[in-house]
């Protein structure tokens, strides 16, 4: 994997399903338990954003993720996303952004996913993803 023995400032996740259902939201904390340990330490920050939901689950999930990456000293994050009604917004495409460092946004690997972080973490799924350095 690219990222196995680096390090980096932010990692950003940009999935507007992502905190959809509890299982999409399972798969985040399962692709990041997966992922931390490759890198060479946690990133200072983790980033989410992500379609917002009138379901009182969501701020059920960013509490909880928030305090479980707390809990590993890593800062976190999040924008919602509307996409209906005032201030809508296209968003459909799903990436991940891998920041070295915190003040220079343009030095960046990201990462464009064609399915959910499910589809990554188990063998039996096709799907690809583009690595822009």
């Amino acid at each position: 994997m690219f990222c196995k023995s680096k390090s980096f400032a932010i990692v950003r996740i940009e999935d507007p399903f992502i905190l959809k259902t509890e299982w999409n939201y399972k798969q985040l904390k399962r692709f990041l338990e997966i992922i931390f340990p490759l890198l060479t330490a946690y990133p200072a920050k983790v980033e989410l954003r992500t379609r917002v939901s009138e379901e009182p689950n969501q701020k059920l999930m960013i509490q909880d993720l928030e305090k479980w990456l707390k809990g590993k000293g890593v800062s976190f994050s999040y924008q919602l996303v509307p996409v209906f009604g005032l201030g809508k917004k296209d968003f459909h495409d799903r990436r991940l952004v891998f920041q070295p460092e915190q003040s220079n946004t343009k030095k960046r690997i990201t990462v464009l996913m064609t399915g959910g972080i499910d589809r990554y973490l188990d063998s039996k799924f096709e799907c690809s993803i583009v690595i822009q350095t």
